[in-house]
């Protein structure tokens, strides 16, 4: 019987958070049609803090790639009380200095990184980088316009270590 009841609560609380996900990307995305050209940039942080907010993650951030694909840019982000922002740091990074992260964005494949311990060997550059940003944990959802990769948006958890599942990779992407 406790079991019975422990799983309605579960199934519950998964309904309800579908639910208010589903308002939320219906908020945004009522909130993009009525937005001018020339509060697109607006648009965009205000997009990064909900979703941020939503997930429950320290960071959200836009980062575009260049048209020849051979450098990257962080364009947007929305920082957390409290959390540094990097958007200064992240700037013109060539992209084949991260091989093991663009291999899998290239393959359109989100990244998750629940912990960096976990990173494989060959991931080494993206490690240091994360380090450096004294990121815990993060997910990363390839950009894709007319089939090319254009960039990522990236979700980082700075505070503690965090594994996203399947409905939350939902939201993000």
């Amino acid at each position: 019987m406790a079991a019975d009841v422990t799983e309605c609560h579960r199934a519950e609380r998964t309904l309800q958070r579908r639910v208010s996900l589903e308002a939320l990307v219906a908020s945004i995305s009522t909130n993009f049609i009525n937005l001018g050209t020339n509060a697109l940039d607006d648009g965009i942080d205000h997009a990064l803090k909900a979703i941020g907010e939503f997930a429950g993650v320290d960071r959200s951030y836009v980062f575009q790639l260049s048209e020849d694909e051979k450098t990257g840019s962080n364009t947007h982000e929305w920082c957390a009380e409290g959390i540094d922002s990097q958007i200064e740091n992240l700037q013109t990074l060539p992209a084949d200095a991260f091989p093991w992260w663009m291999e899998k964005l290239t393959r359109l494949e989100k990244i998750h990184i629940p912990r960096l311990a976990d990173l494989p060997s060959e991931a080494g550059a993206e490690r240091k980088i994360l380090q450096a940003q004294g990121i815990q944990s993060l997910v990363a959802v390839p950009m894709v316009s007319k089939g090319k990769l254009t960039g990522f948006l990236g979700f980082d958890s700075v505070r503690e270590e965090k594994t996203w599942d399947e409905e939350d990779f939902a939201l993000l992407e």
